[in-house]
């Protein structure tokens, strides 16, 4: 092997671990970042325009599912007293839809409690703009109008 050969080989058995080592010095106050959320498991995640961390966000789903499941028990039970009347033939009406809202103003002062709500409004095209106080509320309502405001 000659001389020049050997050099190659040596600079190519150190470039792959300088690479590596370069890699994590530019992405290091990630990398640190990424690692401190996972020892505290403090994992964050953005809906409906708040951060919640993941208990938060597990807490809400938890409220949600139980509200769900108490109406669903409700319309149970009143079903189970009411007799089913027979079939009647299907009419042609046209659905009747509810009216389109382009923009919502939602006052809230924690407003991460209604996240899932306001996402769920954002999905569907509406423009959600929130208020922590009522006062800076009015001052929105003042300078826009809204089709409907949630408080």
């Amino acid at each position: 092997m000659t001389d020049i050969a050997k050099l190659l080989e040596a600079i190519g058995s150190v470039a792959w671990p300088a690479s590596f080592i370069l890699l994590i010095f530019l992405f290091r106050p990630a990398i640190a970042g990424l690692i401190e959320s996972a020892k505290s498991r403090k994992f964050t995640l953005r809906l409906g325009g708040q951060e919640l961390t993941m208990e938060e966000a597990s807490e809400q789903q938890r409220k949600l599912i139980a509200d769900l499941q108490a109406q669903v028990l409700d319309i149970k039970k009143s079903l189970e007293g009411v007799a089913q009347p027979a079939p009647a033939a299907p009419e042609k009406a046209a659905p009747i839809m509810p009216p389109a809202v382009a923009s919502v103003l939602w006052v809230d002062d924690q407003p991460k409690n209604n996240s899932y709500f306001v996402q769920q409004l954002v999905d569907r095209g509406v423009n959600v703009e929130l208020a922590m106080s009522t006062a800076e509320g009015l001052r929105m309502f003042d300078k826009k109008t809204y089709g409907v405001v949630i408080s």
